[in-house]
């Protein structure tokens, strides 16, 4: 009785340590979600059911701040049931909250709010070939369950108490990601010094031109799918009675619809209706856009927009563009695209920018600098004001948005030409053009015609594009699509490694090491990583992000 009960026993043990569940934590990179969040869903091939957190501008699991999958593994039976939770942050911090030593915590990088908790995902692992995916509802404390699961309001998981990550994307290498210093994490992939897993490109925008006297805000429009009106409470912005024809755009109208009645309650429009909407519209009179007289810059230019702003005669060459500035947007330090950006301009990837500026918009975002959207005004440029990111506080100027996805949105804005620049900062410079350096994803967006006539536009870099031809799609791709050859050649020179890193102290062969080493596999096997160029096609490479590139 003795040896059956102990042979049950064991027998038991091996069948829970052999399907042993295992969740992993990662964070880092905004600008590399997407082809982790196709690789996530490929190593969980056995089926998932996902959650993401969706708020203004989030469309999907690929470019949502929050996400959790969890489901199960052909290839990896034993692992049993596998969560995998990604809070997506910076480059710098990721990599900072992972090393051994690090004394942060998960929503200690800024705009992070923690992981989804394991009680707001639903139940069960999804079946093979039809995943499942909800969306959920983010604010600055809780996340709120969507119709398709009513069990509530869920907490974040954050603070001292939170798991922390244990792998995380980054934009730059471990040592630039530490300011210099010799870090201790483990790359993962084919490459273990650095963990190159990827190549970001990057792109120079410059702002959306539409005039701001030809925006017209309609408050509380509420309208159903297939119709071909929409009513609305009042108007805001211009009053003007000259709409007819204006293009009027938001979720749920097709791109390009026009207004071809206005009864002061009730607009008719030129197409149906795709989806049921209430929320606030623009129209945008076309007649009145004006693109920026910018086609081109310079590292030399970007490193003095960098240092003090400059002129638009600057980008010219007529004397009379003098009294019209050209400014930055840019990201803070715990951005990966900032250190490509201090990098590639010249600056040094150790030093600040000392003139990142700071928009007020018309209406306000959920947050300092936020709502940007090509129907919100800039009205007010201001100084970014003094903040302490990681620890470490930036004065006046030196910081910047959090996510390429805010300023994305900031360059889809129009009304920086005639904004109000803040006397306490910005006494004595003219309101002008904004440019910003973003990843392709957000420089897509930003570019994108999605929400009415913006604008907002690509500029070559040092004379070099990373894009074929002049004419580009609503969504903001071009039309005949990426240069990736002028990337991998090295003939155009923004562009950066992708980097995965995992805890020094994960063991090889476990559990974990397990999830992670799939996920760089299914990175590195995929062709054409959205927005991004496949490490193995590369034929162009770098040791230091801004460095000299070699063949």
């Amino acid at each position: 009785m003795k040896k059956i009960i102990l042979a049950v026993a064991s027998a038991i043990a091996f069948s829970m340590s052999a399907h042993a569940d295992v969740t992993v934590y990662i964070t880092g990179a905004t600008a590399y979600r997407g082809p982790a969040i196709s690789a996530f869903k490929s190593f969980l091939d056995g089926g998932y059911v996902a959650i993401y957190g969706a708020k203004t501008g989030v469309t999907s699991e690929s470019n949502a701040a929050n996400v959790a999958f969890r489901g199960t593994s052909v290839a990896n039976p034993g692992l049993g049931v596998v969560t995998i939770k990604a809070a997506w942050g910076g480059s710098v911090g990721g990599v900072k909250l992972i090393q051994s030593t690090t004394t942060f915590n998960i929503d200690s990088q800024p705009g992070v709010l923690g992981w989804i908790p394991d009680t707001a995902l639903p139940a069960g692992n999804g079946v093979a070939g039809s995943p499942v995916i909800f969306a959920g509802t983010e604010d600055s404390t809780n996340f709120t369950i969507l119709a398709a699961d009513s069990s509530g309001a869920k907490s974040f998981e954050r603070g001292a108490g939170a798991a922390k990550p244990v792998a995380a994307f980054s934009d730059a290498f471990q040592a630039s990601a530490l300011g210099g210093a010799a870090g201790d994490a483990v790359g993962l992939g084919t490459d273990t010094a650095t963990g190159k897993i990827g190549v970001i490109p990057f792109d120079f925008v410059v702002c959306n031109g539409v005039t701001p006297g030809s925006v017209t805000k309609y408050v509380t429009p509420t309208f159903s799918s297939g119709s071909n009106q929409i009513t609305y409470a009042s108007k805001a912005g211009d009053l003007t009675t000259g709409n007819i024809g204006r293009v009027i755009a938001g979720a749920g109208i097709p791109i390009g619809t026009t207004i071809t009645a206005d009864s002061g309650t009730v607009l008719t429009i030129s197409a149906n209706t795709t989806a049921a909407n209430t929320a606030t519209l623009t129209s945008i009179s076309s007649a009145d856009t004006a693109v920026a007289p910018i086609s081109n810059i310079t590292a030399n230019q970007a490193n003095q927009l960098a240092q003090g702003g400059g002129k638009l005669s600057l980008f010219t060459g007529n004397a009379s563009d003098a009294g019209v500035g050209v400014y930055l947007y840019g990201r803070n330090a715990d951005s990966g695209t900032r250190i490509s950006f201090l990098g590639e301009s010249g600056r040094g990837i150790t030093a600040r920018p000392s003139f990142h500026l700071q928009p007020t918009f018309t209406p306000a975002g959920p947050g300092s600098g936020k709502g940007g959207a090509p129907g919100n005004l800039v009205t007010g440029l201001k100084k970014w004001p003094t903040e302490s990111v990681l620890s470490v506080v930036y004065t006046s100027g030196q910081s910047g948005y959090t996510g390429g996805g805010d300023l994305a949105g900031a360059l889809s804005s129009p009304g920086s030409t005639s904004a109000t620049m803040d006397a306490a900062t910005l006494s004595g410079f003219n309101p002008g053009w904004m440019i910003g350096y973003l990843g392709r994803n957000d420089a897509r967006d930003a570019c994108a015609r999605t929400f009415g006539q913006n604008t907002a536009k690509r500029l070559t870099f040092n004379g070099q594009q990373d894009w074929n031809g002049t004419s580009f799609n609503v969504d903001g791709t071009p039309v005949s699509g990426y240069n990736d050859t002028a990337v991998r050649e090295g003939n155009y020179q923004a562009w950066e490694f992708e980097h995965f890193f995992k805890k020094a102290t994960i063991p090889d062969g476990g559990a974990t090491d397990t999830v992670l080493d799939a996920i760089a596999a299914n990175i590195l096997a995929q062709s054409a990583p959205g927005g991004t160029i496949s490490l193995s096609t590369m034929h162009a490479t770098r040791s230091v992000e801004g460095g000299p590139i070699s063949y």
